[in-house]
């Protein structure tokens, strides 16, 4: 049998055929098992333990794998390796497998795995057909168990070799085998990869929010400086009142009332007339009468417009002038009787008062 050891953090350990207290043999009284050291090809410990048909050997162990070997025999001819023997296996009461031994010592004859760890599991072999030529012999019994696994002090930790690493790797689970050949674990990369970008994420918001956005709205931060509150609120943007429109004082057109009165003493009028449409008093719009404008009279009044407009009373609004009846009233010469008093010039325009 080869040699066994280690493989991928799990322990290998092996109950040679010579452990009586790890391999129990039975069978009944018929059963016979020889031990013995000699007569041996490439067997554990050169010991290999014979029965005959009908004997049992079982042993329980505590593991992830399990292997069985044979020991084949020193001078063991090729027409007897024709007839090799025959057994049953049975794993935790399962259905039993029968097996044939194989001409080898590298090969084990029962192999199962991955089982159950952390629970004890029992292996029973029981032999159905021999010859003397070639008989069964036990060779040992190699399981794979957890490094917190605790062994029997009569079992023995073994070193590896390609075949029997090989038959274990291939009983494992996938997790298991790969689980030093698997790489950098992936969930971890990109958990950390996503926060990362999350955190970036996170981060340029909160400066866009804090400083970006208050400068270009013309401000700046409101933590840019300690302040009052009535210092934050001083930069907020007020919505300006439109002012009305100013009042205007009603105008007048400019007339010739606006014009400096000549001096002079107007002359009686008679009460008879009616006022005249330059509101300068009454009868000077009637016509027939001595006193209505005549030509020459209009080009005086002419001549006083240019000077009030050179003086610039005509261009500038001049406050409302109110007019008050004098009473005097001025009576048609024509109609007048020899009583009738001397006749007096009609002054250019009428006495102005002042506003009420």
């Amino acid at each position: 049998m080869p040699d066994s050891a280690s493989i991928d953090g799990l322990f290998l350990y092996v109950a040679d055929d010579a452990d009586f207290d790890s391999i129990a043999y039975g069978g009944g009284e018929d059963a016979i098992w020889q031990h013995t050291s000699e007569g041996w090809d490439g067997a554990y410990k050169n010991t290999g333990s014979e029965g005959v048909p009908g004997g049992t050997a079982s042993m329980n162990f505590t593991g992830l794998a399990v292997l069985a070997f044979a020991a084949m025999p020193a001078n063991l001819s090729a027409t007897a390796a024709l007839t090799p023997p025959n057994v049953t296996v049975t794993l935790d009461g399962d259905t039993p497998t029968k097996v044939t031994i194989p001409v080898s010592t590298e090969s084990p004859f029962f192999t199962a795995g991955p089982l159950n760890d952390g629970i004890t599991h029992t292996i029973t072999i029981r032999i159905d057909q021999m010859t003397d030529e070639f008989p069964f012999a036990l060779d040992g019994i190699i399981y794979a168990a957890e490094q917190n696994t605790t062994k029997p002090p009569s079992q023995d930790t073994l070193t590896p070799d390609s075949s029997t690493s090989g038959y274990i790797q291939g009983l494992l689970p996938v997790e298991t085998t790969s689980k030093q050949d698997s790489g950098p674990p992936v969930g971890p990369i990109v958990g950390g990869v996503i926060g990362g970008t999350a955190l970036i994420v996170i981060v340029a918001l909160v400066v866009w929010y804090l400083f970006i956005r208050p400068r270009r709205r013309g401000g700046r931060a409101f933590f840019y400086a300690p302040a009052k509150i009535s210092d934050m609120l001083s930069g907020e943007t007020v919505d300006a009142k439109p002012e009305p429109y100013p009042l205007m004082h009603p105008t007048s057109t400019p007339s010739m009332s606006q014009v400096p009165a000549r001096q002079g003493t107007l002359p009686p009028t008679d009460p008879s007339d009616a006022e005249s449409g330059y509101g300068y008093g009454v009868g000077m719009g009637k016509p027939g009468s001595p006193y209505a404008p005549s030509n020459a009279g209009s080009s005086e009044a002419a001549a006083h417009r240019r000077k009030a407009e050179l003086a610039g009373v005509l261009s500038v609004p001049q406050p409302t002038t109110y007019h008050a009846d004098s009473g005097i009233r001025f009576s048609d010469p024509s109609a007048a009787g020899p009583s009738s008093g001397p006749t007096h010039d009609l002054a250019d325009v009428p006495p102005t008062y002042s506003e009420k």
